[in-house]
């Protein structure tokens, strides 16, 4: 046998092995991935570590932020806290972060707005159980209009 043919050989089988090698390790990570979703489907939400699939969240995948991270960014306990704390908290980081790089500055615009949208969409849910309420008693509604969006 001549070298050429040798190392080709070489080469051949070992671009086999690998390709083995890579298509397991894909099954592998595909079959958990889908092990992963399954029981987090059955368990409303969590992720086999314990933590929210946040990222099912639609405020969540627009901001590209999840509710803790924007809560820690503008110092905030939680999204009780009126819309005017996290106004002013946003102002003030604003300002003190006005000659500060434009990273930092997204951070913080992000978090407003995933705060807000927040904020949002727990006053829709509560207009629609009152409505729900409304409508199963037979009360009229408090004749307020919702907000344009």
């Amino acid at each position: 046998m001549s070298a050429p043919r040798i190392i080709s050989q070489i080469v051949l089988v070992g671009g086999r092995i690998v390709g083995r090698a890579v298509m397991e390790a894909y099954r592998q990570a595909a079959a958990q991935s889908a092990a992963q979703r399954g029981a987090a489907a059955a368990a409303g939400g969590a992720v086999a570590g314990g933590a929210t699939n946040a990222f099912n969240d639609p405020a969540t995948r627009k901001t590209g932020m999840t509710l803790s991270e924007a809560e820690q960014i503008l110092d905030l306990s939680a999204t009780s806290d009126p819309i005017e704390t996290v106004v002013e908290r946003y102002e003030r980081l604003m300002e003190a972060n006005k000659d500060s790089s434009l990273y930092l500055q997204s951070k913080i615009v992000r978090a407003r707005e995933r705060i807000e949208m927040q904020m949002a969409a727990e006053l829709a849910r509560a207009q629609a159980a009152q409505a729900a309420k409304d409508a199963e008693t037979g009360q009229p509604s408090s004749g307020r209009a919702a907000p344009p969006n």
